[in-house]
Protein backbone atom coordinates (compact mmCIF):
# COMPACT_ATOMS: atom_id res chain seq x y z
CA UNK A 1 0.00 0.00 0.00
CA UNK A 2 1.78 3.15 -1.27
CA UNK A 3 1.87 6.63 0.69
CA UNK A 4 -0.99 8.11 -1.20
CA UNK A 5 -3.23 5.04 -0.47
CA UNK A 6 -2.72 5.29 3.39
CA UNK A 7 -3.66 9.35 3.41
CA UNK A 8 -6.43 8.97 1.09
CA UNK A 9 -7.75 5.58 3.23
CA UNK A 10 -6.75 7.55 6.63
CA UNK A 11 -9.37 10.54 4.92
CA UNK A 12 -12.33 8.32 4.33
CA UNK A 13 -12.24 6.74 7.70
CA UNK A 14 -11.45 9.40 10.00
CA UNK A 15 -14.42 12.10 8.20
CA UNK A 16 -16.07 11.86 11.77
CA UNK A 17 -12.33 13.55 13.19
CA UNK A 18 -11.85 16.36 10.55
CA UNK A 19 -15.44 17.74 10.49
CA UNK A 20 -14.81 20.87 12.82
CA UNK A 21 -11.66 21.56 11.25
CA UNK A 22 -13.68 20.44 7.63
CA UNK A 23 -15.95 22.97 8.71
CA UNK A 24 -14.20 25.67 9.71
CA UNK A 25 -12.23 25.67 6.31
CA UNK A 26 -15.24 25.94 4.14
CA UNK A 27 -16.65 28.90 6.47
CA UNK A 28 -13.59 30.18 5.69
CA UNK A 29 -13.79 29.96 1.77
CA UNK A 30 -17.67 31.07 1.91
CA UNK A 31 -16.93 34.28 3.68
CA UNK A 32 -13.44 35.33 1.09
CA UNK A 33 -15.62 34.04 -1.75
CA UNK A 34 -18.24 36.47 -0.48
CA UNK A 35 -16.39 39.35 -0.26
CA UNK A 36 -14.38 38.62 -3.44
CA UNK A 37 -17.42 38.03 -5.81
CA UNK A 38 -18.44 41.38 -3.80
CA UNK A 39 -15.70 43.28 -5.18
CA UNK A 40 -15.97 42.43 -8.68
CA UNK A 41 -19.70 42.16 -8.33
CA UNK A 42 -22.69 44.44 -10.66
CA UNK A 43 -23.45 46.37 -7.34
CA UNK A 44 -20.51 47.48 -6.43
CA UNK A 45 -19.55 48.99 -9.95
CA UNK A 46 -22.59 50.82 -9.29
CA UNK A 47 -21.03 52.48 -6.15
CA UNK A 48 -18.02 53.09 -7.78
CA UNK A 49 -19.95 55.50 -9.82
CA UNK A 50 -20.23 57.40 -6.85
CA UNK A 51 -17.53 57.43 -4.90
CA UNK A 52 -15.17 55.09 -7.10
CA UNK A 53 -11.82 55.14 -4.86
CA UNK A 54 -13.25 55.04 -1.63
CA UNK A 55 -15.11 52.13 -2.02
CA UNK A 56 -12.42 49.93 -3.74
CA UNK A 57 -10.21 50.87 -1.37
CA UNK A 58 -12.34 49.58 1.82
CA UNK A 59 -13.17 46.75 -0.05
CA UNK A 60 -8.85 46.11 -1.32
CA UNK A 61 -9.11 46.64 3.06
CA UNK A 62 -11.66 44.14 3.99
CA UNK A 63 -10.11 41.37 2.10
CA UNK A 64 -6.56 41.59 2.87
CA UNK A 65 -8.09 41.95 6.96
CA UNK A 66 -9.85 38.98 6.10
CA UNK A 67 -6.80 37.23 4.49
CA UNK A 68 -4.61 38.17 7.88
CA UNK A 69 -7.18 36.94 10.14
CA UNK A 70 -7.40 33.57 7.73
CA UNK A 71 -3.58 32.89 8.04
CA UNK A 72 -3.84 32.83 12.15
CA UNK A 73 -7.10 31.45 11.97
CA UNK A 74 -6.03 28.55 9.57
CA UNK A 75 -2.66 28.35 11.92
CA UNK A 76 -4.09 28.03 14.76
CA UNK A 77 -6.38 25.11 13.56
CA UNK A 78 -3.57 23.22 11.82
CA UNK A 79 -1.80 23.16 14.88
CA UNK A 80 -5.62 21.87 16.79
CA UNK A 81 -5.78 19.56 14.11
CA UNK A 82 -2.23 18.14 14.66
CA UNK A 83 -2.71 17.81 18.89
CA UNK A 84 -5.72 15.66 17.87
CA UNK A 85 -3.79 13.51 15.74
CA UNK A 86 -0.71 12.92 17.91
CA UNK A 87 -2.30 9.87 19.22
CA UNK A 88 -2.51 8.81 15.69
CA UNK A 89 1.08 9.81 15.01
CA UNK A 90 2.35 8.25 17.55
CA UNK A 91 0.87 4.63 16.58
CA UNK A 92 2.03 5.40 13.03
CA UNK A 93 5.87 5.58 14.51
CA UNK A 94 5.56 2.61 16.63
CA UNK A 95 4.46 0.35 13.65
CA UNK A 96 7.82 1.24 11.89
CA UNK A 97 6.68 4.28 9.60
CA UNK A 98 9.71 7.09 10.02
CA UNK A 99 8.68 11.03 10.72
CA UNK A 100 9.27 11.67 6.87
CA UNK A 101 6.84 9.29 5.59
CA UNK A 102 4.20 9.95 8.69
CA UNK A 103 4.44 13.86 7.63
CA UNK A 104 4.02 12.80 3.76
CA UNK A 105 0.89 11.07 4.82
CA UNK A 106 -0.29 14.12 7.15
CA UNK A 107 0.96 16.25 3.91
CA UNK A 108 -1.46 14.32 1.15
CA UNK A 109 -4.49 13.90 3.78
CA UNK A 110 -4.25 17.95 4.76
CA UNK A 111 -4.20 18.75 0.67
CA UNK A 112 -7.68 16.86 0.47
CA UNK A 113 -9.01 18.19 3.53
CA UNK A 114 -8.22 21.94 2.11
CA UNK A 115 -8.54 20.76 -1.91
CA UNK A 116 -12.12 19.73 -0.55
CA UNK A 117 -13.21 22.46 1.87
CA UNK A 118 -12.05 25.08 -0.98
CA UNK A 119 -14.50 23.43 -3.59
CA UNK A 120 -17.51 23.35 -1.09
CA UNK A 121 -17.11 26.37 0.22
CA UNK A 122 -16.76 28.02 -3.05
CA UNK A 123 -20.38 26.61 -4.24
CA UNK A 124 -21.55 27.46 -0.72
CA UNK A 125 -20.23 31.01 -1.23
CA UNK A 126 -21.84 31.49 -5.09
CA UNK A 127 -24.89 30.12 -3.75
CA UNK A 128 -25.23 32.94 -0.51
CA UNK A 129 -23.55 35.79 -2.53
CA UNK A 130 -26.55 37.29 -3.62
CA UNK A 131 -27.92 37.27 0.15
CA UNK A 132 -24.69 38.55 1.49
CA UNK A 133 -24.44 41.22 -1.09
CA UNK A 134 -27.98 42.65 -0.72
CA UNK A 135 -27.10 42.72 3.30
CA UNK A 136 -24.12 44.58 2.61
CA UNK A 137 -25.62 46.78 0.46
CA UNK A 138 -28.29 47.02 3.06
CA UNK A 139 -26.37 48.26 5.77
CA UNK A 140 -24.96 50.30 3.53
CA UNK A 141 -28.31 52.44 2.97
CA UNK A 142 -27.92 52.39 -0.56
CA UNK A 143 -31.25 51.06 -2.81
CA UNK A 144 -29.56 49.14 -5.46
CA UNK A 145 -30.82 45.73 -6.94
CA UNK A 146 -28.45 42.73 -6.34
CA UNK A 147 -27.82 41.48 -9.32
CA UNK A 148 -26.57 37.54 -9.06
CA UNK A 149 -22.92 37.82 -11.08
CA UNK A 150 -20.69 34.90 -10.83
CA UNK A 151 -17.07 36.57 -11.61
CA UNK A 152 -14.26 34.01 -12.34
CA UNK A 153 -11.89 36.42 -11.23
CA UNK A 154 -13.24 36.64 -8.01
CA UNK A 155 -13.26 32.72 -7.51
CA UNK A 156 -9.17 32.27 -8.49
CA UNK A 157 -8.34 34.98 -6.30
CA UNK A 158 -10.12 33.14 -2.98
CA UNK A 159 -8.87 29.68 -4.98
CA UNK A 160 -4.72 31.46 -4.89
CA UNK A 161 -5.32 33.55 -1.20
CA UNK A 162 -6.87 30.15 0.30
CA UNK A 163 -4.58 27.71 -0.86
CA UNK A 164 -1.79 29.67 -0.24
CA UNK A 165 -2.55 30.16 3.00
CA UNK A 166 -3.39 26.22 3.55
CA UNK A 167 -0.08 25.26 2.04
CA UNK A 168 2.07 27.27 4.07
CA UNK A 169 0.55 25.58 7.11
CA UNK A 170 0.43 22.18 5.87
CA UNK A 171 4.17 22.55 4.93
CA UNK A 172 4.50 23.89 8.41
CA UNK A 173 2.93 21.39 10.09
CA UNK A 174 4.85 18.71 7.65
Amino acid sequence: MGIFEIAYNNFKSNLRTYTAFFISMVFSVVVLTNFELLQYGEAIKVLQGENAKFTSSVLISVIVILSVFLFFFIWYATNIFLKNRSKEIGILSFMGLDLYTIGKIYFIESILIGTSSCISGIIIGIITSRFFQAIIIKLSGFDIKVASTLSFKAIISTIIIFMAIFTIMTIKGF
